[in-house]
């Protein structure tokens, strides 16, 4: 069998079997890029460039579905031992998770936002041309009925924001932007945020755009990318994908481990 060398913290490490190689590179304490040598070689050179490179595939997806299951952990360890600290701070804390963007881009955000705004335009105008359909019909005629359908369109124009941005998020995990751009708003407990965390992003967004945007632009800040709004509802906007991956090898971990304690 094969003996095998490599470059680990810039110190040469071995000598170890081809199958202890493999397991480290699972365990993801080397990659591609690693330098190896074994007897017969001219010389050091990338593991991605040996005949074992055909275990590279296998070995990013395993390391790629341990991260997940860890970062998950992590983040109810740090819950449940940081109960009376500022949840808000744990996201800011935790360290990206390598090969894994848990975090939403503000790409992706500012589109979803995009996308809201042309809903919410939308609403407001449909309500202005049935005002002013109502209007040109009544004529100049003034009396209770105009100024109970001038109410309630005014009523309508201030509500279903708050409706939209609020309640949606609470019970849908995001706005319509956001679904369709495949994002979801979780609390740091990585579930379905309640009405007054959706109501405090709301005021939240509010502040910050009232400051110039600072507020919007802080995501750029913290390393997973919460704006005023996040950080004050304590909530993160995630890829619905990795969230769902997230939950599903959490929940098999978590079965896993009743099963060993069963037997």
């Amino acid at each position: 069998m094969s003996v095998w060398y490599y470059v680990l913290n810039q110190s040469p490490t071995g000598p170890i079997t081809q199958e202890e190689l493999l397991k480290i590179l699972a365990s993801g304490q080397i990659s591609g890029a690693t330098p190896v040598w074994k007897e017969g070689m001219p010389g050091w050179c990338p593991f991605a460039e040996t005949e074992l490179a055909i275990h590279l595939n296998a070995a990013r997806s395993t390391v790629k579905e341990q991260a997940q299951v860890r970062s998950i952990a992590v983040v109810k360890e740090e819950i449940e031992i940081n109960t009376n600290s500022n949840h808000s701070e744990l996201f800011a804390e935790m360290p990206r998770v390598s090969g894994i963007v848990l975090p939403a881009s503000f790409a992706k955000r500012s589109i979803a936002f995009l996308i809201d705004l042309v809903v919410m335009a939308s609403f407001v105008g449909i309500i202005q041309i049935m005002l002013s359909d109502f209007n040109s019909t009544s004529g100049s005629k003034s009396g209770p009925e105009k100024q109970m359908i001038s109410l309630v369109a005014g009523l309508l124009q201030v509500t279903f924001p708050i409706f939209y941005f609020v309640v949606l998020q609470a019970k849908l995990s995001g706005t319509l932007g956001k679904r369709m751009l495949g994002l979801c708003i979780v609390n740091q407990s990585l579930q379905k945020i309640s009405i007054s965390q959706s109501m405090l992003r709301f005021c939240g967004w509010m502040l910050g755009f009232s400051f110039f945007g600072i507020g919007i632009f802080w995501c750029a800040r913290t390393a997973w990318s919460q704006c005023w709004h996040d950080l004050i509802a304590q909530t993160v906007v995630l890829e619905k994908s990795d969230y769902k991956a997230l939950t599903s090898k959490q929940r098999k971990n978590d079965e896993q481990q009743t099963l060993k304690q069963a037997a």
